[in-house]
């Protein structure tokens, strides 16, 4: 192609036009990639905040009834005797002790 030819060429408006149309495209298609990657990341991560959300709702009901448990006079009933090791009126206790295995064969 000569200097002249492309000079020509360079001062066409048809030729700006197309420039920009094409210029233009090759936005829009790299605009609509990065917008599909993005929600496409942004649906993952909406996704686990749900499974998160669900977890911790079901937490939520867990402490709501310990709490409403609490007030319960068997409840605290049970928990005395498992972590204080009480027993109620006329009822015994018995306590067990570690049998400590001989050392020495005869």
């Amino acid at each position: 192609m000569s200097w002249s030819a492309l000079s020509a060429l360079l001062s066409s408006p048809l030729f700006w036009s197309f420039s920009g149309v094409l210029f233009s495209f090759t936005l829009y298609v790299s605009s609509t990639h990065n917008y599909s990657l993005a929600r496409a990341a942004l649906m993952g991560e909406l996704k686990a905040l749900e499974n998160r959300k669900e977890q911790l709702l079901t937490t939520k009901d867990e402490l709501e009834q310990r709490i409403l448990s609490q007030q319960d006079p068997a409840w605290i009933e049970q928990l005395l005797r498992e972590h204080l090791g009480l027993v109620s009126k006329g009822q015994t206790k018995v306590v067990f002790q570690p049998v400590e295995a001989e050392t020495e064969f005869r």
